[in-house]
């Protein structure tokens, strides 16, 4: 951005000392110091015409002034350029803000749909633990019942077990005892 004003600044400095080149070849030669020459101003022989000088003068001028326009037309492309690159600065802190804020609010909006969705599933996690507290619970109710028939299904099979066995003891002695007595062995019959 200041490369065109260092630029600038070159060739305004270049043609300064140009100028001030000529000046000094001019003095030199236009007008020689001679020892034979007049005190009090007379005109040297052979120095250039005044006009000639006036008209150089003005050449001078005008090119110190067209480096002066110059050089203030810079200064306003300087000023022109400051003002875009601020502005463009402006905008883009404008847009960073934007952006941060958009950023911030999407965040803020996921924290809190995760927290919900959080809060949703602890409560069916209570939900769940409860449920299988309470099948548990259930559970181990139906397990001492299912003991409890076993046991007592043991203790009927058991006591069907003795009824068996008592039925078949009296159903030989009632065998015994309605059945003819057999001779012994040796016994005529």
């Amino acid at each position: 951005m200041f490369d065109g004003l260092s630029y600038l600044i070159g060739q305004v400095a270049l043609l300064l000392l140009a100028a001030m080149a000529l000046g000094v070849v001019l003095g030199r030669f236009a007008w020689p110091r001679r020892p034979d020459a007049t005190p009090g101003g007379a005109a040297f022989p052979g120095a250039p015409d005044p006009a000639e000088l006036r008209q150089e003068l003005e050449q001078a001028q005008a090119q110190i002034d067209q480096l002066h326009r110059r050089l203030a037309t810079a200064d306003a492309e300087v000023l022109r350029m400051r003002a875009h690159v601020q502005s463009l600065a402006d905008e883009k802190e404008t847009e960073m803000g934007r952006l941060e804020s958009g950023a911030i609010v999407a965040l803020e909006s996921t924290m809190q749909q995760h927290q919900e969705r959080v809060a949703g599933l602890e409560f069916r996690l209570r939900e769940a633990e409860e449920a299988t507290r309470s099948t548990e619970r259930v559970l181990d109710a139906e397990r001492r019942r299912a003991a409890q028939l076993q046991s007592a299904l043991a203790e009927r099979d058991q006591h069907v077990a003795t009824l068996s066995a008592d039925l078949a003891d009296r159903n030989r002695a009632d065998d015994r005892a309605d059945a003819p007595p057999r001779p012994e062995p040796g016994t005529p019959a």
